[in-house]
Order: structure tokens, then C-alpha cells, then sequence
């Protein structure tokens, strides 16, 4: 039989709190190491996904940039086709044959790229107009 020598003092009615307490600090001492060690893994993994999280925010605040960016152009051609349509539906209507109409169908297909989505349904809605009193008669 082995017996080890500690360094706890004997305990006897009039240290008992004493002994509690040394208890206590060794146990604390030898199990505070452990959860010190678990709360920086948790902490350290914290801030990893955290940090993963900024960085994915920002990719899909990139995207849905691009996708909003990618929409916009959509629509514009998309009202551009439309005009296209009905001065195409001008030209197969006669509409366009004397000089001065030609000329400023032309000007309007040049300057189509530098004009905002207003103008080019406010020309949508004119050609329709036009197109609407030639048959109409």
C-alpha cells in the first residue's frame, strides 16, 4: 500500500471552513485551465464564423449587385426592342417616307443609347399614338 503525503492540513471542527476553502482553490486551480482553454476554442471559433459570415455578405452583396445591375439592362433593352418595334411598324406603315420623319427617326435611332427610360417610352407612346390616327381613319 501506497500512502501520499498531501499538503492539506488535517481537518478538525475548528478549521473545517479553512479546509473548504483550500479545497475549493486547489480544485479551482486544477479545473480552471480546462474550461479557460473550451471557452477560447468557443470564442476563437466565434469570431471565425463571424468573420466568415462578413465575408460572405459580402459576396452576396456583390451579386445581388450584379443580378439588380443585370436586371436594369434587361428592362432598358427590353424598352428599346419595343421602340424598335413600333418604328419598325412606322416604317412598314408609310409613315416614314417624307424627308423631314425620316430625319428624325434617324436622329432618334443614333441618340437611343444616351436616352433615359422616360424618353423611350414617352417615343414608344407617340409612334402607337401615330400609328393608333393613321388607322383610325
Amino acid at each position: 500500500m501506497n500512502i501520499e503525503t498531501l499538503n492539506l492540513p488535517d481537518i478538525t471542527n475548528n478549521n473545517i471552513q479553512e479546509s473548504k476553502i483550500l479545497l475549493a482553490n486547489s480544485i479551482i486551480e486544477n479545473i480552471y485551465p480546462l474550461f479557460d482553454n473550451i471557452f477560447m476554442e468557443k470564442k476563437n471559433k466565434i469570431e471565425e464564423l463571424s468573420t466568415d459570415l462578413k465575408k460572405r455578405d459580402a459576396i452576396l452583396s456583390r451579386k445581388k449587385d450584379v443580378v439588380e445591375q443585370s436586371i436594369k439592362e434587361y428592362q432598358r433593352e427590353k424598352l428599346v426592342s419595343s421602340f424598335l418595334s413600333e418604328v419598325e411598324n412606322l416604317v412598314h406603315s408609310g409613315l416614314v417616307n417624307d424627308s423631314g420623319t425620316r430625319q428624325q427617326v434617324i436622329v432618334l435611332l443614333k441618340t437611343l443609347d444616351k436616352l433615359s427610360e422616360d424618353k423611350i417610352k414617352n417615343m414608344i407612346f407617340d409612334a402607337k399614338r401615330v400609328l393608333g390616327k393613321k388607322f383610325s381613319k
